[in-house]
Order: C-alpha cells, then sequence, then structure tokens
C-alpha cells in the first residue's frame, strides 16, 4: 500500500486578504479617508503650525547641505541634524574613504522633485519620509594619485527616501535614515 503524505497540522490556506490591489486599498483606508491623511491630520493636531510646503523646503536644504558636508568630509558641520545613529553610520563611511586615501568629489546634485512619501504620528515622535529624485554627478578621488579609480564620473539619476523625525512639541527635525526604493518598499 502506498504510503500518504502526512497530514499537515495546519488548516488550509484561505484567500490572502491582500491578493489585489482594490483590496489593498480597501484595507489601507479607514472611515472614508487614507492612513495618510489620517497621519497628516493627526500632525496637524499636534502642530497646527505644520505646513507641507515649509517642511519640504527645509528638508530640501536640509538634503542638500548634508549632501555637501558628506562630500568635504566634514560631518561637525551637520551633527545637529541628523540622529546619533545616522551621524554614526556617516562616520563609518567617511573613516572608511579617509583610510583608503579616497574623497568623494560631488559634482553636481539637482533635486527634481521631492514629496511626502509617508506621516507617521506616534505617541514619542512624529516621522516624516521624503522622496528626493533627482540627479547627481559624484566620484570617489584617490587623494595618493589626483586621479578617479572608477573613470569620470557621468550624471545619474537617483530616487532616495530621507526619513526625518523629532519629538512631539519639537520644531527640530533630525534625519535618521536613508533608503534606496527598493529598501524603503520593502520596510514601509
Amino acid at each position: 500500500m502506498p504510503k500518504l503524505p502526512p497530514k499537515s497540522k495546519f488548516p488550509p490556506l484561505e484567500k490572502d486578504p491582500f491578493d489585489t490591489d482594490d483590496e489593498i486599498q480597501q484595507f489601507s483606508k479607514v472611515s472614508g479617508q487614507s492612513v495618510a491623511a489620517q497621519a497628516r491630520q493627526q500632525l496637524v493636531a499636534r502642530d497646527p503650525s505644520f505646513d507641507d510646503a515649509a517642511f519640504l523646503e527645509q528638508a530640501k536644504a536640509t538634503f542638500l547641505s548634508l549632501q555637501k558636508a558628506r562630500a568635504d568630509g566634514n560631518l561637525e558641520t551637520i551633527r545637529t541634524q541628523i540622529t546619533d545613529l545616522m551621524y554614526k553610520q556617516w562616520k563609518a563611511r567617511s573613516d572608511a574613504l579617509s583610510a583608503r586615501h579616497r574623497k568623494t568629489v560631488l559634482t553636481r546634485l539637482d533635486i527634481q522633485a521631492a514629496s511626502i512619501a509617508r506621516i507617521l504620528v506616534e505617541s514619542d515622535a512624529d516621522i516624516i519620509t521624503v522622496e528626493f529624485e533627482g540627479t547627481v554627478i559624484i566620484g570617489d578621488l584617490d587623494e595618493r594619485s589626483g586621479r578617479m579609480p572608477t573613470g569620470t564620473p557621468v550624471p545619474d539619476g537617483f530616487t532616495e527616501y530621507w526619513t526625518f523625525v523629532r519629538h512631539p512639541g519639537s520644531p527640530t527635525w533630525l534625519l535618521d535614515e536613508v533608503a534606496g526604493p527598493a529598501d524603503w518598499r520593502l520596510a514601509s
């Protein structure tokens, strides 16, 4: 007699509730409002002076100043704009480049678009992720030879997600995380 496979301890799988885009949209709305709209309302209730456009202008200025400071290898000038964890990560990268006698050369950085991708309001923090799209010309310079080991940098498009956090009541937003499109979508 042929041996039958053992019966599963688990009940058969039912239909995944997130099988279709329509179902995903259905689950992402509560009380007729999107989750994003509700989070924005919570943020404005906590901080009535919050303004999307002003926040995005500040985020763009921060993006440009942080990128310049990283390229210049002078992270101390931006220390008050990033969280301790972000500082440690960027400092480790900067130290690794210095140990290899390399320097980042940022020739051009243009932001074509910046938009709020996500707002989260938690009991101990306000969190906003901004999607930046643009063009960059960047490369590493070998300080001993004066050459760029990877050749002359060419313009390259980018999309990055920068997550800013602040404690409720604080006017200061700090950069907490930077992710590429694939990493950010996996995390959200």
